[in-house]
C-alpha cells in the first residue's frame, strides 16, 4: 500500500492511474473491496496503516449489509477503541465515492465523538 508521502510525490498522471487501479478493486458492496478502500483511504488520506483483524472483518461484513440494504439500521455494541467509528467514517467515504447522492444519519451518544466524526 502506498503511503501519504509517496502519494504526494506522484505526478498527476500517476495519481490518476493509481486511483483507476484502486477503483477497480472497490466493487459495489463487496467486503474485500470495502476493506481495500479502508486500507487505501487510511494510507493515502490519513497516513497510517490500517490493520485488518477479526473485529474489522466482522465490522466490514455488517457495514456491507447496511450498504446492500440488508439492514435498515445497525446498532453495534462493542468496547471502545475497536474501530467502530473509524470504519463508519470509511463507510461514509466509500459510499459517497460510489454514490455521491447517498445520505447518512449518524447517531452517537457521545457529543465529542459526534464532533470528531462530522468534521
Amino acid at each position: 500500500m502506498i503511503t501519504k508521502d509517496e502519494y504526494s510525490k506522484l505526478t498527476r498522471r500517476e495519481k490518476i492511474a493509481l486511483l483507476a487501479v484502486a477503483k477497480e478493486r472497490i466493487t459495489n458492496g463487496d467486503v474485500d473491496g470495502f476493506l481495500f478502500f479502508c486500507k487505501f483511504f487510511a494510507s493515502v488520506v490519513h497516513g497510517y496503516k490500517f490493520e485488518v483483524g477479526e473485529v474489522e472483518q466482522l465490522l466490514a461484513q455488517e457495514y456491507m449489509n447496511v450498504y446492500n440494504h440488508k439492514y435498515r439500521f445497525l446498532n453495534i455494541n462493542i468496547p471502545p477503541r475497536h474501530g467502530k467509528t473509524e470504519m463508519m467514517c470509511f463507510l461514509v467515504a466509500y459510499t459517497l465515492a460510489l454514490n455521491p447522492f447517498a445520505k447518512f444519519l449518524y447517531i452517537t451518544a457521545a457529543e465529542t465523538l459526534r464532533k470528531e466524526s462530522s468534521t
